[in-house]
């Protein structure tokens, strides 16, 4: 009983912890802050099946700022994306 509550209070934690160690007002920040709270802590790799535009109003940023980032960040090997999906190979590397 007391794991389980350990459990409870451990998944209680990790939003908190999300939003004070990525809460950047920037793209990254805001990204890493979904990553963090909404994908399992083990999870390698992950896609995010949201159009580029879609993803830019979440981030409160233009399309072409998010077509900057994303080229950017496909360069670094961090992250792949279409205008559909985005698929980040390495959660650990992304939240860095």
């Amino acid at each position: 009983m007391l794991n389980f509550f350990n459990y409870l209070s451990l998944r209680a934690q990790r939003p908190t912890e999300a939003v004070s160690n990525f809460a950047e007002g920037d793209i990254t920040g805001r990204l890493r802050l979904m990553v963090s709270i909404l994908s399992d802590p083990v999870a390698r790799e992950l896609t995010i099946r949201a159009k580029r535009s879609d993803l830019a109003k979440y981030c409160g940023v233009s399309e072409g700022e998010m077509n900057r980032w994303i080229a950017e960040m496909m360069e670094n090997g961090v992250v792949f994306a279409n205008n559909e999906k985005m698929m980040i190979p390495s959660r650990e590397k992304f939240l860095e």
